[in-house]
């Protein structure tokens, strides 16, 4: 009599041939690409330079001062180097002629992400309010610098 369990174990190793080769005939997929994280992007060293240059050929960078509209043109020239599109709002109010600078990167997404730091002084010295927001935020500019964002980046 013929013994239908030992035909059963002998096709076994056949089908699990079959098996393994439906997984491997495809190939590997690709590695996913990594950024670098945060923290190596963004050089605080680099920021703190920056905020004291800021400080030191700025001093006084009081709403309306030739020192905020040079801090203004700063900005512009940076967020333009580092790849953004920059808008430049000169308007008056108070008597004094002030300067807003917008950087934009459009992203693939319509949800926005807004940075927005002060860039004028309320006192003068004032290394570590606005020449430090100020200097953050070009530093971010700089960290962003060839990176297509999935969201809108906005640094003001």
């Amino acid at each position: 009599m013929i013994e239908p369990r030992v035909y059963r174990a002998a096709f076994m190793p056949a089908v699990l041939a079959v098996v393994l080769a439906m997984f491997s005939l495809e190939g590997q997929p690709p590695a996913v690409p990594l950024d670098l994280a945060a923290d190596v992007l963004f050089q605080g060293d680099s920021a703190g330079d920056t905020a004291a240059q800021i400080a030191r050929q700025q001093p006084d960078r009081r709403p309306g001062t030739p020192g905020d509209a040079a801090a203004a043109d700063l900005v512009a020239a940076r967020f333009t180097e580092h790849g953004f599109d920059v808008e430049v709002d000169e308007f008056e109010a108070g008597g004094e002629a002030l300067v807003n600078v917008v950087g934009t990167r459009s992203g693939s997404a319509r949800e926005r992400i807004a940075v927005i730091a002060a860039r004028d002084a309320d006192a003068v010295p004032d290394v570590s309010g606005s020449a430090a927001d100020t200097a953050a935020l070009l530093e971010l500019a700089a960290a962003l610098e060839g990176r297509a964002p999935e969201k809108t980046i906005v640094l003001a």
